[in-house]
């Protein structure tokens, strides 16, 4: 990987844990109140019915299917979630842990459990909280509004590929986006684990949602334990002189825009 994507990296990590929040509407001040003891027993129950053979009794990842199977299941007690919608450092909030939950990762054994009633994702969720100290002082309840997808056009979409060849997306994705790029076999999560980056043009389904609004949101805050940070500082060189909402909205404007290019790659 070059120098100057590692400063970009570097600097979008930072960015994102000190101002990533402005990019959204205002995120809430409460935080999720403290479940009543009974939800976290149902809770317990749920995840040791259907959780506890991947990520372990304990929550830590060791589960018998995930040591068999040789993947590696998050580890609840790291408190390190990937698929967030709260600027890196932060944990995530209910509706995050709820949309993995019931909409579980794509391309990885973590699938729906949309099966579950919502009283008993609600309380494994609750359960899973308390595998971790990151949430000891709560977590927001709800995600921030995103600003709207604007209608799709090539011009849009060239101006994305501009971006993402500036923002050298490429040393892991590749230039054409097959996940191919330079620095692609190098690649680990903050565990030592090897991670392959997404192919863009194979892969049709993203982990964290395949909504637009799933690819914005994973932009801006990247995912955490991962080689994936926030793209925001780099999405923000060049509007040092624009007021604060003028650059929240070129910010959000560039990041549609590479939104439109990573659909196109989808489409070839």
């Amino acid at each position: 990987m070059s120098r100057i994507h590692l400063s970009i990296v570097g600097a979008a990590a930072l960015f994102c844990g000190t101002a990533a929040s402005t990019l959204f509407s205002a995120i809430p001040a409460h935080a999720q109140a403290q479940p009543a003891n009974a939800q976290v027993q149902l809770g317990k129950k749920v995840f040791d019915d259907n959780c506890a053979k991947c990520h372990g009794g304990s929550g830590k990842g060791d589960g018998p299917d995930a040591r068999r199977l040789g993947f590696h299941p998050r580890d609840f007690t790291l408190g390190a979630f990937k698929c967030r919608c709260t600027p890196t450092g932060q944990p995530p909030s209910e509706a995050d842990l709820m949309r993995s939950v019931t909409k579980g990762l794509p391309g990885t054994p973590m699938a729906p459990n949309d099966k579950l009633s919502e009283a008993d994702r609600a309380a494994v969720i609750q359960y899973v909280k308390t595998l971790s100290t990151a949430f000891r002082a709560g977590n927001l309840p709800s995600c921030p509004t995103q600003p709207p997808a604007p209608p799709r056009s090539s011009d849009l979409a060239a101006e994305g590929k501009a971006l993402y060849e500036r923002m050298q997306c490429a040393h892991c994705h590749g230039a054409s986006g097959h996940g191919d790029g330079p620095s692609a076999s190098t690649l680990k999560d903050d565990w030592g684990n090897a991670i392959k980056p997404y192919n863009f043009v194979l892969l049709k389904q993203f982990k964290c949602g395949n909504e637009d609004a799933d690819l914005f949101r994973t932009l801006q805050t990247g995912m955490t334990g991962s080689p994936m940070p926030s793209f925001v500082e780099a999405l923000a060189l060049g509007t040092e002189t624009m007021s604060e909402e003028q650059k929240r909205e070129t910010i959000n404007h560039r990041t549609w825009a590479v939104v439109q290019y990573l659909r196109t790659l989808a489409a070839q």
